[in-house]
């Protein structure tokens, strides 16, 4: 269920990105009307959510094993994830997402990095 709502979170902030004007869902680069939401629209909005929530996954992992080799020093690095996967996905689906700007992509990666239902924390057997 957590993941469902943190799709539906990405795919929310993907369309408030685009109505801002900071990057672009569509393949003639207009503008989506959020009165006028289609099938196909909402469609190729959930696949690019899908594919930058597969994407923030790997990187993640890369961020995971090169903070263990650089003793946590990739903490400064973080913000730029975010870009990478943006990157990566335009690049691949360059008729689905179209990107304006680094300082601005670099805005919008990291909101669709951080802007999500965290894992919930366990608790350890020793705690009362």
């Amino acid at each position: 269920m957590r993941t469902f709502i943190n799709l539906l979170i990405a795919a929310g902030l993907l369309l408030v990105l685009n109505a801002f004007g900071w990057l672009t869902l569509s393949h003639d680069g207009a503008q989506i009307e959020l009165n006028h939401l289609t099938w196909p629209t909402f469609g190729s909005v959930a696949l690019v959510a899908i594919i930058l929530w597969l994407v923030g996954i790997l990187v993640g992992l890369l961020y995971v094993m090169a903070s263990c080799l650089t003793l946590g020093l990739m903490i400064f690095a973080y913000p730029l994830l975010g870009w990478a996967t943006l990157e990566l996905t335009a690049h691949f689906m360059p008729d689905t997402l179209a990107l304006h700007g680094f300082w601005i992509t670099v805005l919008c990666g990291f909101l669709l990095m951080i802007v999500k239902i965290p894992l919930p924390k366990t608790s350890s057997a020793n705690e009362n």
